[in-house]
């Protein structure tokens, strides 16, 4: 039989914990300490698990690249690219991107390797980047040099940048002007050409295709570069209608462009956007530029020499 003590009355004595145990009311045994055989197990169990689980992952892995599904096709490529871009070179671009064969698509740095490739192409400025798309593509983002005009050199046409730099392939079918009278040759293609060249082409990139088209823009003539002339843009028939030549015609008004924008003395010069806004002002005053005998850019203000 027992009794309850009364409310207030003294506690009994405690029974202090065992060592490295945990404190228990009277007359209950501590709990006993963890064993550390106990823990090196479950410490090894759980590893071994962590191993079987990676060696699984990378066995899945490797029969997943092994399956058809999930192989890119190296010689199998489609090119994207702008309207004004031929289909012949849109189909070199793509030849550039495929080295043929083929290649898991988990396969480490394969989107790089690709667009290293591509890196290299004289028609591209930079690759912008480059992802898997799973199960079995690679997508890469590319920035294209886009011609601003066909230079006329040795007999023959190239395609310039606007940054002076000749690209490969024929655009005699786009509606491009003709840079005449530089000096020098046609250099290696992804090179650059001489400074006469670079400089027609820079004014070529800065006229905008509308007003170069309403004003028949054929010929930057960069024979005057040299002295100190500058650019001049001579007017005529269509240019690269067919593939014909253009033909600048001397009853027709002149654009005496000015320092171009990469001439070394180009800060003398009025901004290039300026230059345009004059030249569009010159349009709505004299329509067509009739009754003129030039344009001049390279002013504060429009200066119009008269017939």
């Amino acid at each position: 039989m027992s009794t309850v003590p009364p409310t207030g009355a003294a506690p009994g004595p405690q029974v202090p914990p065992a060592e490295g145990g945990s404190a228990s009311p009277a007359g209950v045994p501590g709990n006993p300490p963890a064993d550390r055989s106990t823990r090196l197990l479950q410490g090894a169990v759980l590893g071994l698990f962590l191993a079987v689980c990676a060696a699984g992952t990378l066995r899945i892995q490797e029969r997943v690249s092994r399956l058809e599904d999930f192989q890119v096709d190296l010689s199998r490529v489609r090119v994207e690219g702008p309207r004004w871009l031929p289909a012949e070179e849109a189909a070199a671009l793509g030849k550039r991107a495929a080295p043929g064969g083929k290649a898991p698509i988990l396969r480490e740095g394969l989107p790089e390797f690709l667009a290293g490739r591509l890196e290299t192409d004289p028609r591209v400025v930079r690759v912008l980047g480059a992802r898997r798309v799973h199960p079995d593509a690679v997508e890469i983002a590319i920035q294209v040099r886009r011609p601003v005009a066909l230079v006329e050199a040795e007999g023959r046409l190239a395609a310039v940048d606007g940054a002076g730099i000749r690209l490969p392939g024929d655009y005699r079918t786009l509606p491009l002007p003709r840079i005449r009278g530089g000096g020098g040759g046609l250099p290696d293609e992804g090179r650059p050409f001489d400074r006469t060249v670079r400089e027609g082409a820079s004014v070529a990139a800065a006229l905008p295709a509308d007003l170069a088209a309403d004003l028949g823009i054929a010929v930057l003539d960069v024979s005057g570069v040299e002295k100190g002339e500058g650019v001049v843009l001579r007017r005529g028939a269509a240019a690269g209608t067919g593939g014909a030549a253009p033909k600048a015609s001397a009853d027709l008004a002149v654009v005496e462009w000015g320092r171009a924008p990469l001439s070394k003395d180009a800060v003398l010069d009025p901004s290039p956007a300026s230059k345009v806004a004059r030249l569009r002002l010159a349009t709505q005053r004299f329509p067509g530029l009739r009754g003129l005998r030039s344009v001049r850019l390279g002013f504060d203000e429009l200066v119009v020499v008269p017939l």
